[in-house]
């Protein structure tokens, strides 16, 4: 029998570091599509799920409703990425960060035009998962960005798989919606 989240983090705060383990193999690909979904970027959301982990090990004793783990966690992952995106966002406006030269890429023998415009659209994309109703994010981004099994997004975002089913549903005719005007763009497009 699987333990609640409460129990583990109980005995979290009794020294079990193995209760705490297991919280983050529980939660590990949550909190990474809360990050992906603030910050569009793979790299940066794992950051965030690194310092998502560290803070919430660090302030579990801060935790009131031991069964409410979940939602805490939530809360800091989507602060720990808001940081993350201010972070990255700070050092990307440096001058000092910039390049000073351009590097080769293994992409350099494909067309650049191609390859903008597919980056273009995957960033609006993400842009439209986003402005959905927040419940709709991890699902979708486990999904669609992570390649996920709805058994699996059931467990990353700890509900049933006929939940996962629904919200994905739902999700998918909102997002559609969002995206009509850009498929009619790329259509229009030779």
């Amino acid at each position: 029998m699987r333990d609640s989240d409460g129990n583990l983090v109980r005995r979290a705060l009794e020294g079990e570091r193995e209760a705490f383990g297991t919280l983050v193999e529980r939660y590990e690909r949550y909190v990474y599509a809360i990050g992906l979904s603030v910050l569009g970027d793979a790299e940066a959301a794992r950051d965030a799920v690194q310092e998502t982990f560290l803070r919430a090990y660090g302030g579990l004793a801060s935790l009131q409703d031991p069964e409410g783990f979940r939602h805490w966690l939530a809360s800091i992952a989507r602060n720990a990425a808001t940081d993350e995106r201010r972070r990255v966002t700070r050092i990307e406006c440096h001058p000092e960060a910039r390049p000073v030269e351009e590097r080769p890429t293994v992409l350099s023998e494909a067309d650049p035009a191609r390859i903008a415009q597919t980056a273009e659209l995957a960033e609006r994309v993400l842009a439209a998962i986003r402005a959905l109703p927040e419940i709709y994010h991890a699902p979708l981004l486990l999904r669609y960005v992570e390649r996920i099994d709805y058994a699996g997004i059931a467990v990353a975002i700890g509900t049933s798989r006929d939940a996962v089913r629904g919200l994905l549903y739902r999700g998918n005719r909102l997002l559609r919606e969002k995206l009509l005007p850009l498929l009619a763009e790329v259509e229009g497009k030779p």
